[in-house]
């Protein structure tokens, strides 16, 4: 049987607070998911989505360091266009 485990991280964008979670199965990455302290998520303005972005990759390259594992996200774009984003862990010092 596989160990499960999440790991959340909060944050703050504009006037709404995101929770980020990351499910591990057997410490490898499974899924990520954010909830927001809405229903659903908020229309962000473009700088507000910026922002999360920013905040969401920062959150992420952490996690993927302490894993020492890559994580990839595919934002899906207002044109219906699709942004990919690949973490690397990065080195140790």
């Amino acid at each position: 049987m596989s160990a499960v485990k999440t790991l959340r991280r909060c944050f703050v964008v504009g006037k709404h607070r995101a929770t980020l979670s990351v499910q591990l199965v057997a410490g490898v990455p499974a899924g990520v998911a954010v909830e927001w302290d809405r229903d659903k998520p908020p229309r962000l303005s473009s700088a507000d989505l910026a922002r999360y972005r920013t905040l969401r990759n920062a959150i992420l390259q952490g996690i993927a360091d302490e894993l020492g594992a890559g994580i990839a996200v595919v934002d899906l774009e207002a044109d219906g266009r699709w942004t990919p984003t690949v973490l690397q862990p990065e080195a140790a010092p």
